[in-house]
């Protein structure tokens, strides 16, 4: 988990660099497994998701599947707990 991360936040910063946005999904195919790492917004902050699939699968079927995920995680997120002064 902690070497998704740090691949997910140097691509960002590449990203900022290049293109003056973040990266926002990676993608890597392997020999046998392929890998993705995307971001959804929630109300209580981002969440880092890193899915591990193989031939059985397409990244297209992944992205699909992610972006129905995301919209659901984030409609389910309460909102963050109102801190008082």
């Amino acid at each position: 988990c902690a070497l998704a991360a740090g691949m997910f936040a140097s691509a960002g910063e590449l990203g900022r660099m290049l293109e003056g946005r973040p990266f926002t999904g990676l993608h890597h195919a392997g020999r046998s497994r392929q890998i993705f790492l995307g971001q959804a917004e929630t109300p209580r902050g981002p969440y880092i998701f890193l899915t591990v699939f193989d031939a059985g699968s397409s990244l297209g079927l992944v992205q699909l599947y992610f972006e129905e995920f995301r919209a659901r995680l984030a409609a389910a997120t309460p909102p963050p707990e109102r801190q008082e002064p």
